[in-house]
C-alpha cells in the first residue's frame, strides 16, 4: 500500500513520482502506476497544481525534503 508521494521529476516529456510504501521504502514510479491513487490528487494540492502537466520542471520535493 502507499502512504504518500513525496516528490516527482521530469523524465523527457513524462513525469515519475516517488512513492513511499506503507513498509517504509521508496520508489520511483512512472505517472501510469500512479494515476488512480488518491495520494495523488493531494500531492498535487500540496504543489499548487490542477493537474499533472502543470507540475513544476525537475525535481519537487515536498517541504524541500525528498524522503
Amino acid at each position: 500500500l502507499v502512504d504518500k508521494i513525496t516528490a516527482h521529476r521530469w523524465v523527457g516529456n513524462t513525469v515519475d513520482f516517488l512513492v513511499k510504501w506503507n513498509l517504509g521504502d521508496s520508489t520511483w514510479e512512472p505517472h501510469a502506476h500512479c494515476k488512480e491513487l488518491e495520494v495523488l490528487d493531494n500531492y498535487l494540492e500540496l504543489q499548487g497544481a490542477p493537474s499533472v502537466q502543470q507540475l513544476p520542471k525537475g525535481s519537487q520535493c515536498t517541504r524541500n525534503v525528498c524522503d
